[in-house]
């Protein structure tokens, strides 16, 4: 197995969604310079963001449906947040933004999900077929 190595770019930008996640405005000010001075472009830096705020509305949301169970009240279902399959960077940067909204549920979906890509796809025999002589 591999082991990649991120780069100073891609780390700054796992800060900037742990940042925005904790909401932490020294830290996100900060990391957005240290991001920029890596040569991370606004486009990068926003999709940190974006990922990040998406986590800590799924973390909101998970914890306003844990409330109403408490209260009595019943869970639409419909507060999911980050559910889909990403690029790994931006499932770097959802696991420091669930770590700093302390999200455990957002942090066993991005495992779970991860797990679910790793997994081998079963291989199709129809191109042995064509190769038998």
């Amino acid at each position: 197995m591999s082991q990649e190595t991120l780069t100073e770019k891609q780390k700054e930008l796992v800060a900037v969604g742990a940042s925005i996640a904790a909401g932490c405005r020294p830290c996100t000010t900060h990391h957005v310079a240290a991001a920029r001075a890596t040569g991370a472009a606004d486009d990068d830096i926003r999709a940190a963001v974006d990922t990040a705020l998406a986590v800590r509305d799924s973390a909101r949301n998970g914890m306003a449906a844990f409330a109403d169970g408490l209260l009595g009240g019943t869970d639409s279902g419909d507060r999911a947040g980050c559910r889909s399959p990403r690029p790994l960077l931006d499932e770097l940067v959802s696991v420091a933004a669930a770590c700093a909204v302390n999200s455990v549920a957002d942090l066993q979906t991005t495992w779970r999900t991860r797990a679910t890509l790793a997994r081998p796809k079963p291989r199709s025999t129809s191109h042995c077929r064509s190769r038998a002589r």
